[in-house]
């Protein structure tokens, strides 16, 4: 299960920055951090890497996003092979 630790870069514009954020806050795969002015932490768990990359793409695509920084990334290993 890969989780993501991301810094956006949101809009100076405080109404595309909140608009973001909403949209950000209605998925839940997201955690937001506390923002620091224009940079929003967030940490993003999904259930694989390829529904990771699709999130990324998707935050990219969000008015209001200027940038999304990857500061982290992290894989769960699985039990299954334990007997």
């Amino acid at each position: 299960m890969p989780v993501n630790g991301l810094l956006l870069t949101l809009s100076p514009d405080k109404g595309l920055a909140d608009l973001a954020r909403a949209a950000i806050l209605a998925r839940p795969e997201a955690t937001l951090g506390e923002p620091q002015g224009i940079y929003q932490p967030l940490a993003v768990e999904t259930s694989d890497v390829r529904s990771a990359h699709e999130f990324h793409e998707w935050l990219e695509s969000q008015e209001g996003i200027g940038q999304v920084d990857v500061i982290y990334v992290g894989f769960e290993e699985s039990n299954d092979t334990q007997p």
